[in-house]
């Protein structure tokens, strides 16, 4: 699914505290990374996380640490159409991010911010910029503008350039817990045998877990 359609509030998954609490204290002190690089194997819910962190960042009044769904920040972002957000995905999945999708991002980098708050990019996944793609990006991790955050999802990191990952802060984000993941995944599936199956076949990420299930 693209981040573009997620149409609700998101939060961090239950493994993800840490990284989420890591990452508000920062906020709190004014200390947030302008390029974040959110590293791990594919379905353990970093996508959920980038979401989270760009509508919690433009969110008005956020109650208890996440974004709020109810301010003209959040129906904007809920709505697809918050003009201090960007994202940059493949316009078809397992295609590649072309130069042009990242110039248009380089160009909303480049100006301010409508609402005065905060601008978000997200990218994801990082992996699919080829080289031309990734070298459009340099200059705006390097000097993104003031209170512009870019959010780098990346479920490969070898695929990812050198120049871009060293511009980054890296998180990562690792399988977690099995007991943790079996406990949230069972309360979607609604069947601990089957919960037990589907973690499995995902190699212990819950949220392609989840996705298999969904796909049946």
């Amino acid at each position: 699914m693209s981040l573009a359609e997620v149409n609700h509030v998101q939060v961090a998954m239950p493994w993800q505290q840490v990284q989420w609490e890591g990452l508000l204290a920062r906020l709190q002190e004014g200390r947030m990374p302008h390029a974040l690089m959110l590293r791990g194997e594919e379905g353990t819910g970093k996508n959920q996380f980038a979401l989270a962190l760009a509508q919690l960042l433009l969110c008005n009044r956020p109650v208890a640490n996440t974004a709020c769904g109810k301010c003209k920040g959040c129906q904007l972002n809920l709505a697809g159409s918050h003009p201090d957000l960007a994202i940059l995905e493949p316009e078809e999945a397992g295609k590649a991010i072309k130069v042009d999708q990242v110039r248009a991002v380089v160009d909303f980098v480049g100006k301010k911010a409508q609402l005065d708050g905060f601008r978000v990019v997200l990218v994801s996944p990082t992996e699919a910029m080829n080289v031309n793609s990734s070298n459009a990006l340099l200059k705006s991790l390097e000097e993104p503008g003031e209170k512009t955050v870019l959010i780098l999802v990346s479920h490969q990191i070898t695929g990812v350039l050198p120049t871009i990952r060293s511009r980054c802060q890296v998180m990562d984000f690792p399988i977690p817990n099995r007991q943790q993941a079996l406990s949230w995944l069972n309360t979607l599936v609604g069947d601990a045998a089957k919960s037990e199956k589907l973690l499995n076949v995902a190699g212990g990420a819950p949220v392609r877990a989840l996705a298999l299930n969904e796909s049946e």
